[in-house]
């Protein structure tokens, strides 16, 4: 299998894969072991991007990314960390014409 393509982050020199993994379902819909094979298959055929936040799965798919991707061997992090961030939306306000 050919590797995956990969892109460079504007100026910075920081190459990730095109193709990401979202860590949204990790610690909701899936088991500690589904989301670790599935993390460290997603590493064998290249993905160099993923995408986690604190409120997916309460905390778990941070938590489980940094457990899987800490363990797998490398001198240079080839994993740049990416995270969200969420607050509450407050309802739009409403404008007298």
């Amino acid at each position: 299998m050919d590797p995956l393509e990969l892109a460079e982050i504007g100026k910075t020199g920081l190459k990730v894969s095109r193709l990401g993994v979202g860590g949204v379902a990790i610690g909701r819909t899936s088991t500690a072991e589904e989301s670790d094979e599935t993390l460290k298959r997603c590493v064998e055929l290249g993905v160099r991007y993923f995408d986690t936040a604190p409120v997916y799965g309460g905390g778990v798919s941070e938590k489980r990314y940094g457990e899987v991707l800490s363990a797998i061997p490398v001198r240079v992090s080839p994993y740049p960390p990416r995270s969200a961030v969420c607050w509450r939306r407050r309802p739009p306000r409403r404008w007298a014409p």
